[in-house]
């Protein structure tokens, strides 16, 4: 699936496989990449939601990896350092300078995790053709928290940093994805340029100045069967809006709509007779189905302003641990009463998600996969 499309010498897109990470023991989407000259592949995380992108290096205090399986800057010869007196370092959030005049940084995310390491240039292979010269990213020397066996992460935030925005001069501001159902034995994508998919429906990209990285969306309300939650539209506005995140694996809202969609959701199910169980972990809305030969599951969509919809698959409403438990695939979030909203990769599975960011609009196309 690895393929691109040219004219002349330039490549308006360029695309590449993405499949669940679940075998890197991680709940988020990869992609392979290359990087360095000679070239050696990768797997790393897709992440919308932080900009730096950075992989293993070698030597590492905390990889999963071997010595022989990380990136050794040593090894390339497009490889260069970054110093720390240079404007590159000074676009890094957290970057600090090392004894030997390197650019230092640290990123820390929503979970905990972090990456800690030395900002450099090199080559970066989206595919077997195209490549990003000079490409900016972090030499992980240090990498703790929720990555599993990943090599890494691709960051594609808002920020001049990020790999959308570095791609941006060759592919233009616009890239896209879909990520397959984790039940799918088919690849999904992560395209950068323009898409040739038609029946997009788009909704306005919002920023917040004090969270510039972040995507914002305007929800404006949740249908449960054909129901809409009873609740204020102004609870997915506040903060400004609710944010779209490759990186987060389950949807959260705030608590007021959250126990709103639980409520209606369980009334729809207990209608039906299914059989409780007790929670999951974050997840407090479960049943056991086993054994069941058909299920009559409430639909639910999300509705975006300006006419965009995500009408949900089943593996976008229900998470299934294993075959005895399925839950309900929202939680609460973990703030006050009105902690920003995340659309996790839960509810983006099988869609084709397009971040058209030079005209500030998201678009999702149902079945983007297939």
């Amino acid at each position: 699936m690895q393929r691109r499309i040219r004219d002349g010498n330039k490549s308006f897109s360029v695309i590449v496989p993405a499949k669940p990470g679940l075998s890197l023991d991680i709940g988020n989407y990869v992609v392979k990449i290359g990087m360095g000259t000679p070239r050696k592949d990768f797997y790393v995380a897709v992440d919308t939601g932080s900009d730096l992108s950075w992989i293993n290096c070698y030597p590492c205090l905390s990889c999963h990896g071997k010595p022989s399986m990380l990136y050794n800057p040593t090894r390339s010869r497009t490889h260069t350092d970054i110093l720390c007196n240079s404007t590159d370092c000074t676009r890094i959030d957290q970057h600090s300078c090392s004894v030997y005049k390197r650019c230092n940084y640290k990123v820390i995310y929503g979970d905990m995790s972090q990456t800690n390491g030395h900002i450099v240039r090199d080559t970066l292979f989206l595919s077997g053709f195209d490549t990003l010269p000079n490409f900016i990213f972090g030499c992980g020397n240090n990498n703790t928290g929720l990555f599993g066996k990943v090599d890494g992460l691709i960051g594609l935030g808002r920020d001049n940093i990020s790999l959308a925005s570095q791609a941006s001069s060759k592919y233009g501001a616009i890239f896209s994805y879909c990520l397959p159902s984790v039940t799918s034995t088919n690849d999904g994508y992560l395209l950068f340029g323009k898409s040739t998919l038609s029946n997009t429906k788009f909704t306005p990209m919002i920023k917040k100045p004090s969270s510039p990285s972040f995507y914002y969306l305007n929800l404006t309300t949740i249908l449960v069967g054909s129901y809409p939650l009873n609740v204020s539209s102004t609870v997915f506005t506040r903060d400004p809006g609710i944010v779209i995140d490759s990186g987060t694996v389950i949807t959260r809202l705030p608590p007021v709509a959250y126990d709103k969609l639980k409520t209606l959701f369980q009334q729809l199910m207990d209608y039906q007779n299914y059989k409780k169980s007790p929670p999951f972990e974050t997840l407090d809305t479960c049943y056991n189905i086993t054994g069941l030969a058909k299920v009559r599951l409430p639909t639910v969509s999300l509705v975006f302003s300006g006419g965009a919809v995500l009408d949900l698959d089943i593996p976008g409403i229900l998470y299934t641990p294993d075959p005895t438990l399925t839950c309900l695939a929202f939680a609460n979030t973990r703030g006050g009463a009105y902690d920003v909203g995340i659309i996790g990769n839960t509810q983006q599975q099988t869609f084709d998600v397009s971040y058209d960011i030079a005209n500030q609009m998201i678009g999702f196309r149902q079945g983007g996969c297939s």
